[in-house]
């Protein structure tokens, strides 16, 4: 292969092979018999001449590293409340890849094995998101032209297979609280009790609950030690305080006399988030033979306990967990109400007695 001029859009560009790379850089110039003349007289017997004496090998087959792109997605993601968990997948990608790799050299085949190892260890779900995020971060290299094609783009992935959620039973979420002590246990009481969100309950303070009136108002959450608004904007609500959670937020407010926080950390602020009671979670679990679930299983469970016990219906259930509608009350726990229908008493006089109209 010689070098080629060629046009893309309104531009030229050059094109010539180096030690087997495909190499395609624009020449800034637009497309124009006087810049094409030109090109071909000074510019394409230079190419040749550094091709041949090999001087310029070394610029092209040395491309930036991996690392160096990872920098400028993450940079361009700096706006965004997921920034972090974006972070931690480049990082993810960076160790897996090598930072320091040149970018050029990343194949589709061995993104779709990291994948398939990924997918293992959580899910298809969760792969695809460290693949979108690989993508992201390739399509920067495609754009200044250190790769021609982007093998993110390129890789398959399985099927995900939702797992299914199974809350606890009554027993085991009374032996889960009673394993718990201090304020762990009054913040278990609390998940199980309210189902709400567990950034939601770290965002509490002291101010929202209302125990003369029965209620707890829900305003913000937490996410990585930082204050946000919850979830959506059905998020913010208020939630009754049922009557086993009452001594709970008594204990938890008679213990907190210096934040502002019902939950703080440990320096008076705010907690960092559910992830660093996570060894605490798994160690009561763990210690109690209980199959080891996430701790949002917690709101699962009140979600699936408050639909089976029929003392409230969905809309109800709905606004008391910061649901839109019911739809999502429907879509993930009808499974767990199936036959509850068959429970009615028998004996309902829906239209009054009509063996009187007979007579």
């Amino acid at each position: 292969m010689g070098v080629s001029i060629y046009k893309r859009g309104k531009m030229l560009y050059i094109k010539y092979e180096v030690a087997g790379k495909i190499v395609q850089r624009s020449t800034k110039l637009e497309d124009n018999p006087f810049n094409r003349e030109m090109l071909k007289r000074q510019v394409v017997p230079e190419i040749q001449r550094k091709i041949a004496s090999g001087e310029i090998e070394k610029e092209v087959v040395k491309s930036k590293p991996f690392g160096w792109y990872g920098n400028k997605y993450t940079k361009a993601k700096e706006h965004l409340k997921s920034w972090h968990d974006v972070n931690l997948r480049v990082v993810w990608w960076e160790r897996k890849l090598g930072r320091n790799r040149p970018v050029d050299t990343i194949k589709v085949g061995e993104i779709e094995e990291l994948l398939e190892k990924k997918a293992e260890e959580t899910s298809w779900r969760t792969a695809k998101v460290y693949l979108s995020t690989l993508s992201g971060i390739l399509k920067i290299a495609l754009r200044y032209e250190d790769i021609r094609s982007n093998p993110a783009a390129l890789a398959e992935t399985g099927k995900h297979v939702k797992k299914k959620v199974e809350p606890f039973t009554p027993e085991e979420v009374q032996r889960i609280i009673a394993a718990a002590d201090g304020w762990y246990q009054n913040f278990l009481a609390t998940s199980f009790y309210t189902g709400a969100r567990p950034g939601e309950i770290f965002g509490l303070m002291k101010s929202d609950i209302d125990l003369e009136r029965g209620v707890i108002h829900i305003e913000r959450a937490v996410s990585r030690g930082k204050i946000a608004t919850p979830k959506t904007e059905l998020s913010v609500r208020k939630v009754p305080i049922l009557s086993p959670l009452v001594p709970y937020l008594r204990k938890q407010l008679d213990k907190n006399q210096k934040s502002l926080y019902l939950f703080p950390g440990e320096d008076g602020g705010v907690m960092h988030g559910i992830h660093s009671t996570r060894k605490r979670w798994l160690g009561i679990l763990d210690s109690l033979g209980i199959e080891r679930r996430k701790p949002y299983t917690t709101r699962h469970t009140f979600i699936t306990t408050m639909l089976k016990s029929g003392k409230i219906g969905l809309l109800e259930l709905a606004q008391m967990v910061g649901h839109a509608n019911t739809e999502m009350i429907v879509k993930n726990y009808a499974r767990y109400i199936r036959d509850e229908h068959l429970k009615i008493g028998r004996d309902i006089e829906l239209f009054g007695d009509v063996s009187s109209c007979n007579s």
